[in-house]
């Protein structure tokens, strides 16, 4: 009888890493403006907030799987719906406002299922990752609005 080989890394722990790996950006990256005085980072800070709410967007809509459901339809419409408010935001002026709002959104999607049967290993990261991104967004927003640059 052979032994079953146990994975290295949990698949919460891999979710956790790249959830982390994604959003450090999304956090940080506004201090390289403020470091070397210019606030030319905006376009770069919404393409490394794009790539985190497509990414996990994608990625939870895959764990959300429900068998016997109209899922695969309604998991494609979040897909194509993120995508094209990602799009929006890339091409608007106010483009970061409308990444925060989705990641609030979607932070939303995972809470609300996680006040229903919170039992999947995934919600509680992903619920935490886009809540912070929201906030970090809008905190930054809020921040140099304030800023007399």
């Amino acid at each position: 009888m052979a032994d079953t080989e146990r994975p290295v890394f949990s698949p919460l722990i891999s979710y956790v890493a790249i959830s982390c790996a994604l959003l450090i950006p999304v956090i940080v990256w506004p201090l390289q403006g403020m470091g070397d005085g210019s606030l030319e980072f905006e376009a770069v800070w919404l393409v490394t907030a794009s790539v985190l709410l497509v990414c996990a967007v994608t990625a939870d809509s895959i764990l959300y799987h429900q068998p016997d459901s109209l899922w695969p339809y309604f998991a494609t419409a979040w897909i194509l719906s993120t995508s094209f408010f990602v799009s929006l935001a890339l091409r608007a002026e106010t483009g970061i406002y409308i990444l925060a709002s989705m990641f609030s959104l979607h932070a939303v999607r995972s809470g609300y299922r996680l006040w229903h049967d919170g039992n999947d290993w995934w919600l509680w990261p992903s619920c935490i990752r886009d809540a912070v991104a929201a906030l970090t967004i809008f905190g930054w927003i809020i921040f140099f609005s304030r800023t007399p640059y």
